[in-house]
């Protein structure tokens, strides 16, 4: 599952490579990211019996949106991975897995340093999609999410990024906020 998703990201940023070339500016215009790295769960609940949720997994998540003077709208998709739990009380240590993934919409800003340097701040709605265990089925909620990051702007079609990302997650006593640390590709176009 990792090699396919590392797969995916490396020949997604390779085909819009040539519609970055056609860039405008780091700024303005749209913009495509591919961001992979770790998520740390840090969940509460324990009020149905669910112990020692603190987890780290691989990440993933996209983005598209569009920026005018450096302030603009993204939506995207994150997938933070597959964690375990232990159900607390069971005879034998009864131990299941979740999987928490959703889309995001919101605003960003992005300041330059400089020629090349950025930082960045983006924030706003999170659906999320949580699948607790084969029993309860998928729980879907609506909260919130932000982020801060920073990075090298190699041409003004190319840039690097790390980003920081703080997602809320709470539904039906499911207590499941998690952060993303990751590594980032921006590409922009007209």
């Amino acid at each position: 599952m990792r090699t396919r998703t590392s797969l995916a990201l490396a020949l997604t940023a390779l085909l819009a490579a040539p519609l970055a070339s056609h860039a405008a500016d780091s700024l303005n215009g749209a913009f495509f990211t591919g961001s992979l790295g770790q998520s740390w769960y840090n969940g509460d609940t324990s009020s149905l019996g669910i112990t020692d949720l603190h987890d780290h997994k691989t990440s993933y998540a996209a983005t598209f949106g569009m920026r005018w003077n450096g302030w603009g709208w993204d939506v995207g998709y994150v997938d933070s991975g597959s964690f375990n739990y232990q159900i607390a009380g069971a005879p034998v240590p009864d131990r299941a897995s979740f999987k928490l993934k959703g889309w995001t919409l919101g605003p960003n800003y992005k300041y330059m340093i400089g020629q090349h340097w950025f930082v960045g701040a983006r924030a706003g709605l999170f659906r999320f999609n949580f699948v607790p265990n084969e029993n309860i089925g998928k729980l879907t909620g609506t909260r919130y999410y932000a982020g801060v990051g920073g990075g090298y702007d190699f041409s003004n079609g190319v840039g690097l990024g790390l980003n920081y990302t703080y997602y809320a997650a709470k539904k039906q006593g499911y207590s499941l906020d998690f952060g993303d640390l990751m590594a980032t590709v921006e590409l922009r176009f007209d």
